[in-house]
C-alpha cells in the first residue's frame, strides 16, 4: 500500500480495491484523533490504516467517513459493528445494500474476500449536512448527490480542502468523465462544491489537484457537451452512431481519462434527450 503525505497532517492511503482499481483513503490526524475518510474495501487495507493510526499514539478513529456506499469505500470485517463513529448520508443503506446483494458473493466466490465477511453500516446519519469538530479542525459534510444518490462532500474549514469521492476524478491531470444526468442533481452538486472555494480537491481515485483546473477542465467539458447535444437535435443527429474524435476538439479530448469511454456518447444522448425536451421537434 502507498501511502502518501500530504500536509503534516494529512495521509493518503492508495492500494488496488477490491475490483482492480487504486482506490484512495485518506487519514487526518487532529489533536483529538484520527478523521477517517473512505477505506479501500478490503480488511487488510484496513488493518495497515488502523496500524498506522495506533503508531501515532491513538487507539482508534475518532470518526470514519463514508463519501458514498460502494464497496470499495467502505469498512468491511468479520464483525459488522464498528466501535468508532461511521458517518454517511441516511441514504447510503440502500446504496451499500444494493451493493450487498448484488457484488459481495461473487468477490468472496472470486477469492477476493474471505467468507463470513460483513458490511460495517454507518451508525451517524443525515440528510442536508452536518459538521463533525475535531480539535482546530472542522469537517463540514454536504450531501453532493452524482456519481451515488448517497455521495456526499467532506469539506475541511482550516485547510480550505474538499473531499468529493468519486464525483469528482482527475488521473494523470486528465479529468475522468463522471456519468451525468442532467435531469438530477449532479450538476447542481458541482455547484455546491465550486460555491465552498476549495483550494485542493480529493478524491476517491487519483491524485489531489486544484480545484481551479477541475472546474476549467470540467467547464470546457460541459460546454461542448451541451454545444453538440443541442445542434445534434436540431439537425436530428443519431449520436449513438457517431465517434468521439468526430465530436470533441482534439485539445479538448487530450485532456480527457480515457476518452473512448462508453460514458462520453452516453452524457451527449443524455444531453441530447435533455434538449429534446426542451424543443418542439
Amino acid at each position: 500500500m502507498l501511502k502518501t503525505r500530504i500536509t503534516e497532517n494529512l495521509f493518503r492511503f492508495t492500494d488496488l480495491s477490491i475490483f482492480d482499481d487504486d482506490t484512495n483513503a485518506y487519514v487526518f490526524l487532529t489533536e483529538v484523533g484520527p478523521i477517517v475518510i473512505d477505506t479501500i474495501g478490503d480488511p487488510k487495507h484496513f488493518k495497515t490504516i488502523m496500524d498506522f493510526i495506533r503508531e501515532n499514539g491513538y487507539e482508534k478513529p475518532s470518526a470514519l467517513i463514508y463519501t458514498h456506499g460502494h464497496l470499495d469505500h467502505i469498512l468491511l470485517t468479520r464483525d459488522n459493528i464498528a466501535y468508532f463513529p461511521v458517518y454517511a448520508h441516511n441514504s447510503s443503506f440502500r446504496v451499500i445494500n444494493e451493493g450487498k446483494s448484488r457484488v459481495l458473493s461473487g468477490l468472496i466466490r472470486a477469492g477476493k474476500l474471505f467468507k463470513n465477511i460483513n458490511v460495517v453500516y454507518p451508525n451517524i446519519t443525515f440528510e442536508n449536512e452536518i459538521r463533525i469538530n475535531a480539535g482546530s479542525y472542522s469537517f463540514i459534510l454536504i450531501h453532493t448527490p452524482g456519481h451515488t444518490p448517497d455521495s456526499l462532500t467532506v469539506f475541511e474549514e482550516k485547510t480550505n480542502m474538499a473531499f468529493t469521492g468519486d464525483n469528482m476524478i482527475i488521473i494523470d491531470r486528465k479529468l475522468l468523465v463522471p456519468k451525468l444526468d442532467y435531469a438530477n442533481g449532479y450538476i447542481e452538486s458541482l455547484n455546491e462544491i465550486r460555491k465552498l472555494n476549495p483550494g485542493i480537491i480529493l478524491s476517491g481515485h487519483g491524485e489531489e489537484i486544484e480545484s481551479g483546473y477541475y472546474f476549467t477542465t470540467f467547464d470546457e467539458y460541459l460546454k461542448a457537451n451541451l454545444h453538440f447535444a443541442e445542434k445534434a437535435v436540431l439537425e436530428k443527429m443519431n449520436i449513438a452512431e457517431l465517434d468521439v474524435y468526430d465530436i470533441f476538439d482534439p485539445d479538448l479530448l487530450d485532456k480527457i481519462y480515457n476518452p473512448e469511454n462508453s460514458i462520453i456518447i452516453e452524457n451527449l444522448l443524455s444531453a441530447y434527450q435533455f434538449f429534446l425536451n426542451k424543443t418542439d421537434i
